[in-house]
Parts: structure tokens; C-alpha cells; sequence
């Protein structure tokens, strides 16, 4: 993720006000932690920094079954969110064996042909 992605998808939600659910996995001590919309969510982190929304903003999330690992904690710090392929990759393959029914973009996209 680059910061000017960040900024775009953060002008984007600000302005048309459209914003898609994170996933998010119940912690400890009434903590959700992201585990897909890591973007979204260091946009949202943005507006609420710069004061274009509340730091109360209403977030349409989808809370999953799942314990937290440490590497799903780690992946979700927005200073090393998205930045390492491979914590990414075992993020998304952590959440697909927690989630069995979950599509990739290109399993969807095979099912809509």
C-alpha cells in the first residue's frame, strides 16, 4: 500500500460516502482486529486523522469466527500493513482456512462467466 493509494481511496470514500465492510475477528477485551480492508481501513484512519469524519464514524464491518494470531496482529499495524508479500499472503491463507467458504477475486469472477 502507498500512501498516495491511501490518500485516493480516502478522497474517494470521503466524497461519494460508499464504503464496503471490513472483516474483522474478535480479540480480547472487546477488540476487533481486520484481517481484509486493511486499505480501506488505513483511509478511514486517515479521515478521521485529518478531521473529515468523526473518529466515531459508523464502519459496516463482518465480524468472522477466528482466534487472532500473532502474525494477523502484526499485518494489521498500518505501518507494516500490506507492506510485506509474504505476511500478506499468510494473512489471506490464514483467513481462507478460518473462512472455507471465502472466493478469491478470480474464483468470483470464474463463477460469473
Amino acid at each position: 500500500m502507498s500512501r498516495q493509494s491511501i490518500q485516493l481511496l480516502a478522497d474517494r470514500i470521503h466524497s461519494s460516502g460508499q464504503l464496503h465492510s471490513l472483516m474483522v475477528v474478535r480479540g480480547e477485551d472487546l477488540q476487533y482486529y481486520v484481517v481484509a480492508g486493511d486499505r480501506r481501513f488505513a483511509a478511514l484512519q486517515l479521515l478521521a486523522r485529518d478531521n473529515r469524519i468523526s473518529p466515531t464514524f459508523p464502519v459496516p464491518c463482518r465480524v468472522i469466527s477466528g482466534k487472532v494470531t500473532s502474525q494477523t496482529e502484526i499485518a494489521v499495524d498500518p505501518a507494516l500493513s500490506g507492506s510485506d508479500p509474504d505476511l500478506k499472503r499468510c494473512r489471506f491463507l490464514d483467513l481462507r482456512n478460518r473462512c472455507p467458504g471465502l472466493l478469491t477475486g478470480s474464483e468470483l469472477a470464474a463463477r460469473r462467466r
